[in-house]
């Protein structure tokens, strides 16, 4: 590299020049990079986004009932676990409301298995309609039947949650020629709400609030049959419609 001292007026114009062109050229590769790269923190958050999409959808449809689209029987497993510890640790009350539509498989073989999931799904739409807080849960157990969960309300309030649904179930009006409980689609009804302790389990839970079901079920259907929370007490009150 020539010494400034011995360059003339042109040389050291021209040197200038292209010192600049130069310059200019770098200034115009650093934008060209800056852009590549801005581009690829776009690209790679907007693909990090599909990517956390793709996991909720994918952890959404696992735990969902593909036709009512109610939480499924894994997630109630899961979820009524972590409530009943919730509930233990803040001396809370849970309740557990599990029903079975009446002469479901009658209804099927009468009308057909569409009308059947038909009737699935407006009975899932009714759950919805009428659990409006956060706190509580609908679920397809299987085939007919279905869960519910409650958390924080006590007996009363849980039992008459309970009489609203399954009357609005009947409202639904969906006939049901064959079903000696009601002239339309009806249900059947079990329920137990308890401040559980450590002690509590969801076995001996689901066992009991089944127990309540089934004693509304063998007395007519159609009803709401409240399990008796005292241990070792296999009766249950039953409340007539």
């Amino acid at each position: 590299m020539p010494k400034v001292d011995n360059l003339s007026k042109e040389e050291l114009l021209a040197r200038y020049k292209e010192l600049d062109a130069k310059y200019n050229q770098s200034i115009k590769e650093f934008e060209h990079l800056k852009r590549q790269l801005e581009i690829n923190e776009i690209v790679l958050s907007t693909q990090k986004k599909m990517v956390e999409d793709a996991l909720t959808e994918i952890h959404k449809l696992s735990i969902t009932d593909p036709l009512t689209k109610l939480y499924n029987r894994r997630f109630f497993n899961d979820i009524f676990n972590k409530e009943l510890h919730t509930a233990i640790r803040e001396s809370a009350y849970i309740t557990l409301i599990i029903f079975d539509i009446d002469f479901f498989k009658l209804y099927n073989d009468s009308y057909g298995h569409q009308k059947g999931d038909d009737a699935l799904m407006a009975v899932a739409q009714c759950l919805r309609k009428n659990l409006r807080r956060p706190s509580d849960y609908a679920f397809r157990l299987g085939g007919e039947e279905f869960g519910i969960l409650i958390y924080n309300q006590n007996e009363e309030e849980s039992f008459i949650l309970c009489e609203k649904i399954r009357v609005a179930i009947n409202d639904l009006k969906i006939e049901h020629e064959l079903n000696s409980a009601s002239k339309y689609l009806s249900a059947s009804f079990g329920l137990m709400c308890v401040k559980p302790t450590k002690n509590t389990t969801l076995k001996e839970f689901y066992k009991k609030t089944d127990e309540a079901l089934y004693l509304s079920k063998r007395e007519g259907k159609n009803k709401t049959t409240i399990a008796s929370t005292k241990k070792g007490e296999k009766c249950v009150n039953q409340h007539l419609p």
